[in-house]
């Protein structure tokens, strides 16, 4: 089943998949520790850890993506209780019995498209309790300007659904979800975000049932409760409450763990960068590979916060190529200069005219 979407070498490291799930942010007693090694238990059956991206490499010595990739990132943890709770009928059907116990995992995950060969993130939600589990997929994820009764700086917030309903790649497609069931299951998770994007707090979750011929959206988020966590149950692991609403974070070209990515030797592919100033890094790109339509160009700070970029520059043999400060790492501040002494990673996609990326390439400059 899964066979489409995960390609031979993603056995990686047992160790590094441990690793990201015992790095967890509230160590608090062995409740924290129990949680962290059942869902690494559990990520390391069905998914391991990715050591390699699995383009097919042409006789052009060009990448060509033929087949859907996904890599597991992070996620979050945490325990509701429904008893009492106004909840779908489907909630006691499939997932718990009269204890009314709920554990909640969302996961993120990268996943690479054989159409564009670009990465986009996405999430999914597993509700397990004594009577089963429910894997929905992620069909949106947002942040706002809270309330003034809200008691964080901004909302965020993710809803899932079955996923033959899934509006994002990849997992209306048979992927790590469930099919459909015909019930509609849907749910409905709220965050606290900090100034900075950064996750503060799970408010809570609402699990209802999805619009009958669009069950993508809530059909009956009104009639149901909103259900907070059971104290001190919420872990988050890896990056997640860093950047899970940091959307700037989000690198089309290169998955997360693809920071030390060797670039490839292409006759007809020259790019170089020439000076890297408070005001602009500048590039010398050389492209005559015939298939090469236009460039696309990210620069990033040390944290991973995307901070400047250049889109869509169509390819005319050498070209000079300038990316201009712009850094919006937070919604009041934006400041026009690159940081002098800070090195910047600065990333390249290649494409061709039907916009698929063909050849990646990456530095890292120092702002003199």
């Amino acid at each position: 089943m899964f066979k489409k979407f995960y390609t031979t070498q993603m056995s990686g490291s047992a160790k590094m998949l441990q690793k990201r799930f015992t790095e967890i942010r509230r160590r608090r007693g062995r409740a924290a520790r129990l949680a962290a090694a059942i869902m690494s238990a559990v990520m390391a059956v069905s998914m391991l850890a990715v050591t390699a991206a699995m383009a097919a490499i042409g006789a052009d010595g060009l990448e060509y993506w033929d087949r859907d990739e996904i890599y597991f990132q992070d996620g979050a943890t945490f325990v509701i209780n429904v008893s009492g709770k106004k909840v779908p009928q489907w909630v006691y059907e499939d997932i718990t019995d009269k204890d009314g116990n709920i554990s909640v995992t969302i996961n993120r995950y990268e996943c690479r498209s054989a159409g564009s060969g670009e990465v986009t993130p996405t999430y999914t939600i597993t509700l397990s309790g004594s009577k089963g589990i429910a894997r929905l997929s992620c069909n949106k994820c947002g942040r706002g300007i809270a309330d003034n009764d809200f008691p964080y700086y901004r909302k965020g917030s993710m809803s899932f659904s079955e996923e033959i309903y899934a509006i994002n790649y990849p997992f209306r497609k048979t992927g790590p979800t469930d099919v459909d069931s015909g019930k509609r299951r849907y749910a409905y998770v709220q965050f606290g975000v900090d100034e900075n994007r950064k996750t503060q707090a799970v408010i809570g979750i609402k699990l209802c049932n999805g619009v009958e011929n669009a069950p993508y959206n809530p059909a009956d988020m009104k009639e149901f409760d909103f259900i907070s966590p059971i104290p001190n149950t919420v872990y988050y692991i890896g990056n997640f409450a860093a950047d899970a609403f940091y959307y700037e974070t989000w690198n089309p070209i290169f998955t997360f763990y693809e920071k030390n990515y060797q670039n490839r030797h292409v006759k007809g592919v020259d790019l170089s960068i020439t000076q890297a100033t408070e005001n602009a890094i500048d590039l010398r790109s050389e492209v005559t590979v015939p298939n090469a339509d236009h460039i696309r160009i990210t620069v990033w700070n040390n944290d991973g916060y995307r901070v400047s970029w250049l889109d869509k520059q169509e390819v005319s043999g050498t070209d000079a190529l300038n990316v201009k400060a712009y850094d919006h790492q937070t919604a009041e501040e934006k400041a026009d200069k690159f940081i002098k002494g800070q090195i910047y990673r600065v990333c390249v996609g290649i494409y061709d005219s039907e916009n698929r990326l063909i050849y990646r390439w990456q530095e890292y400059a120092t702002v003199e």
